[in-house]
């Protein structure tokens, strides 16, 4: 049995293949579990066997219908940021879901 991730960076993609036995599934899914949250914390998109996707990103808190500075949400000085993580389906649905937030300084272009 072969199970694999592949991992695509900015630079190119790299294939994590494990070939194993069909009782070491569970060790093998294990690994590559792994390898793919590190990944992901490295900033690396992950396409599972399935063509699923998965990565992480960021954006700030905006209200479109708002316009200028009151569409940001802002405590003092900081705007707030939330971090997602994105799953796209091998049918193009991309899917989020809410990890956390942040407060970071705002800086004008």
């Amino acid at each position: 049995m072969k199970k694999f991730i592949t991992i695509l960076t900015k630079k190119g993609a790299r294939v994590w293949a494990i070939v194993g036995s069909c009782e070491r599934e569970d060790e093998m899914d294990k690994h590559l579990e792994a390898e793919a949250a590190r990944a992901l914390k490295n900033g690396n998109t992950i396409r599972w066997m399935d063509q699923t996707e998965e990565w992480l990103g960021a954006s700030v808190d905006y209200d479109g219908s708002k316009y200028g500075t009151k569409a940001y949400t802002w405590k003092g000085g900081k705007v707030k940021f939330n971090r997602y993580h994105y799953t796209k389906t091998p049918d193009g649905e991309v899917t989020r879901k809410l990890l956390g937030t942040s407060w970071r300084e705002f800086t004008s272009i």
